[in-house]
């Protein structure tokens, strides 16, 4: 059976009720062990890539990690006290849930302590630069483990607003295509027509995870699963 490995945010992710180009994959035979999460961060999909690498059982065919857009933060609230807990997931109407023991508020603003977050704390200077360190180990281990890596960005990254030589010098050291941006492609094609924004949903529909795991297999996987992807309309 082809297998692979998969990290990313909503886009990618797997285990959830929204259909994603990944469980298309499933249904087509693919083992994916999926580390990703919904709405979860940049740390968070990195983090768990390493994670889940360095503890395979047995080796994949491939390794996705399909970055999210800057900003997004993960709060730990495994161990919290509940009226703690409750103040900070369930003031946001749509980051209202737990997953992985952290409270994914992505960007929202809603509470004054991610307003605070943003006006006090934030750099995304220091994201991008943590992204960059963090993509080359992955890279490295993926080499070492002689195993593909594919790298996704699900949003936009203004990777130039690094400014530093040595991070730019790293990431041009990386292999993949810097200027795709998925959601950026969801747009421009037909599937897009069909696309549900109630609730201010963005993720793709079930139109476009066929397409893009059509895509997918064609240019990175190359899986004998061509047969089973032409069963699905897009």
């Amino acid at each position: 059976m082809s297998s692979i490995l998969t990290s990313g945010c909503g886009i990618t992710f797997a285990q959830q009720g929204r259909p994603s180009w990944t469980k298309v994959l499933r249904v087509c035979g693919v083992e994916v062990i999926d580390a990703g999460g919904p709405a979860v961060s940049n740390e968070y999909i990195l983090n768990k890539t390493i994670e889940c690498l360095t503890s395979l059982q047995s080796p994949v065919e491939h390794v996705i990690c399909q970055l999210t857009g800057l900003g997004k933060l993960d709060i730990d609230v495994e161990g919290m006290a509940y009226e703690h807990r409750t103040q900070l997931t369930q003031t946001d109407n749509m980051r209202n849930f737990v997953w992985d023991g952290v409270w994914p508020s992505s960007t929202s603003k809603i509470t004054n302590i991610k307003k605070d977050y943003y006006k006090w704390i934030y750099s995304e200077r220091l994201e991008i630069q943590s992204i960059i360190i963090k993509l080359s180990l992955i890279d490295k281990i993926c080499k070492e483990m002689k195993v593909p890596l594919t790298i996704l960005q699900g949003y936009f990254i203004p990777w130039k607003n690094v400014k530093s030589q040595t991070y730019t010098t790293i990431l041009d050291n990386l292999a993949f295509d810097k200027n795709f941006v998925i959601q950026d492609y969801y747009e421009t094609t037909k599937c897009y027509e069909y696309h549900d924004s109630r609730n201010g949903n963005n993720l793709p529909n079930k139109q476009f995870a066929v397409h893009f795991a059509k895509k997918m297999n064609k240019d990175f996987l190359h899986f004998d699963i061509e047969h089973k992807l032409e069963k699905f309309h897009e």
